[in-house]
């Protein structure tokens, strides 16, 4: 397969419409940028909230913890005992309410 025989991206045409060769380019490029900025303004947003996870992880989990609501205290204690272990944590920290409830809900039967 020949590059030529490579389809190129196509940008709709009215962006292009009565555009040059060269504005072509230099809208593509435009276009490109933008993308890579909005990838990498969302990658670090990723990262500056997984650092702030990290830094206080046992903190972040009991601050979540406390702040749900109708928890047992039995089960506020096996969640503590489970914070002890890094991988937990961030899986703690990463899940959707919904998720928490249910894992919290799996210690009462692991505690039975």
């Amino acid at each position: 397969m020949n590059l030529s025989d490579t389809p190129t991206p196509s940008v709709g045409p009215s962006i292009l419409a009565g555009a040059t060769s060269k504005q072509t380019k230099s809208t593509r490029c435009s276009i490109i940028d933008n993308a890579l900025d909005a990838w990498t303004s969302v990658n670090n947003a990723k990262v500056r909230k997984m650092n702030s996870y990290a830094t206080h992880s046992i903190e972040s989990c009991m601050d979540i913890l406390q702040k749900m609501e109708g928890i047992p205290a039995h089960i506020v204690v096996a969640a503590q005992d489970k914070f002890m272990s890094k991988m937990r944590r961030k899986i703690f920290l990463l899940q959707s309410e919904v998720e928490r409830n249910a894992w919290l809900e799996s210690l009462t039967k692991m505690s039975k």
